[in-house]
């Protein structure tokens, strides 16, 4: 239990991991944008069923093989801004030490330590539940049963029996 003068302020992540985030996030969309528009070069190909591309008609095999070329190439690009944009997301979500960019053991507790208060109110609010469960069980109305032994015949009777069950002696 932490004491009452003693409260630790959370951790914030600074507007400069939330930014290079955001940034990273964009970086991954237009990679993504960038990767899917292959695929309608490809469609553009065929010509006037899809109207890409200004075709008017028909199959134009040159035409068509250096599109579907230049969307592989839109592609690759969007792929590798894809993986860019990842890097710099998990660069701005873990920072620098955080993420394994930089090594150094304390700026990596510095780094991560809004992530390990979060996991450690989660795990704190975890525990709350169970107590609560547990003395919520604890209120439901149990009565101990007490059984005394008969002096004759040692069978178990109620606490209150006066005469024996099985053989009908006084207690």
């Amino acid at each position: 239990m932490r004491e009452q003068g003693n409260v630790e302020k959370p951790a914030e992540i600074s507007e400069g991991r939330k930014f290079f985030y955001y940034i990273g996030l964009i970086v991954t969309i237009v990679g993504l944008l960038l990767f899917l528009s292959c695929f309608l070069s490809v469609f553009s190909m065929f010509g006037s069923g899809f109207g890409f591309a200004g075709h008017e008609g028909g199959f134009n095999f040159f035409d068509g093989i250096g599109g579907v070329f230049a969307g592989f190439k839109r592609a690759f690009i969007g792929m590798i801004l894809m993986i860019i944009g990842g890097a710099m997301m998990n660069i701005g979500r873990l920072g620098p030490a955080g993420s394994g960019l930089v090594l150094d053991t304390q700026q990596t507790r510095d780094d991560l330590k809004p992530w390990a208060q979060a996991g450690g109110q989660l795990l704190n609010d975890a525990l709350k539940q169970v107590e609560t469960m547990r003395s919520g069980a604890g209120n439901a109305t149990t009565k101990d049963i007490v059984k005394v032994r008969c002096p004759q015949c040692r069978t178990l009777n109620d606490e209150d029996a006066r005469f024996c069950d099985q053989c009908g002696k006084p207690m």
